[in-house]
């Protein structure tokens, strides 16, 4: 199966981001790139041209999958998950889900703890 790929929001904290790549999960950050500050759908839009999960724990995402084609979100409301922790979460996402089944779907990070 396809291993996702993930744009990381730009408040996704900075350790989740450093740990998933330290684990070997493909992450884009937005707090890397020139693309901060922009709105929700915009960030939305890029991930689905770029074939990415979006992770974030901005609820706003949630909403706007409901009116939005997208390539599939990974939402979670816990803010200070261990890095560890979230990794774990990630990578069973990743394993259970191809890039077709998170199309249009939406994943609750805690479920997979």
């Amino acid at each position: 199966m396809a291993q996702l790929s993930f744009l990381a929001d730009e408040h996704v904290k900075r350790s989740y981001i450093h740990a998933l790549r330290g684990n070997g999960v493909d992450v884009v950050a937005v707090i890397e790139g020139d693309r901060t500050g922009q709105k929700d759908d915009v960030h939305l839009q890029r991930s689905s041209q770029r074939n990415l999960v979006v992770v974030t724990n901005d609820d706003d995402f949630v909403r706007l999958a409901q009116k939005q084609s997208h390539t599939g979100i990974v939402f979670y409301s816990e803010q200070n998950h261990d890095p560890s922790d979230f990794v774990t979460a990630i990578r069973r996402i990743d394993r259970f889900f191809s890039p077709d089944d998170m199309r249009n779907h939406v994943e609750w990070l805690e479920n997979w703890l």
